[in-house]
């Protein structure tokens, strides 16, 4: 496995062999008012298919010790994919396309696009 030898000097392996992992390990429980607005959205309707979530326990999928908000994905359709944003002020949550970022390796960044610090390949 070449992920963390082919990786960037702003990239991080989420699954490091043999290594603690540098993902940031906050969690949220989202409140019931947020899970009610992630069933709310359009594939309830029957617009989309859910294929991915929500879950009501998410952890933050940025590096440890990262600046800025918490970031986690939260629901997908192939359409749309929603995200959860928090600190300890406030909760949102926001649509926003997956990170275009790819290492040499060939993994794929699991951060939103546009997001702060560095990606997370894996």
């Amino acid at each position: 496995m070449k992920v963390v030898e082919d990786l960037a000097a702003d990239e991080f392996p989420l699954n490091p062999p043999n290594v603690e992992t540098p993902v940031c390990r906050e969690l949220i429980e989202l409140a019931d008012a947020d899970l009610a607005e992630l069933v709310r959205l359009p594939w309830r309707h029957g617009r989309l298919r859910l294929n991915l979530g929500p879950e009501p326990i998410l952890q933050c999928s940025h590096e440890r010790n990262h600046a800025g908000e918490h970031v986690a994905f939260s629901a997908e359709s192939g359409e749309l994919t929603l995200w959860v944003a928090w600190d300890r002020e406030r909760t949102r949550i926001f649509s926003a396309e997956f990170c275009s970022r790819s290492s040499a390796s060939g993994h794929l960044c699991s951060l939103p696009h546009g997001h702060l610090g560095r990606h997370a390949m894996g």
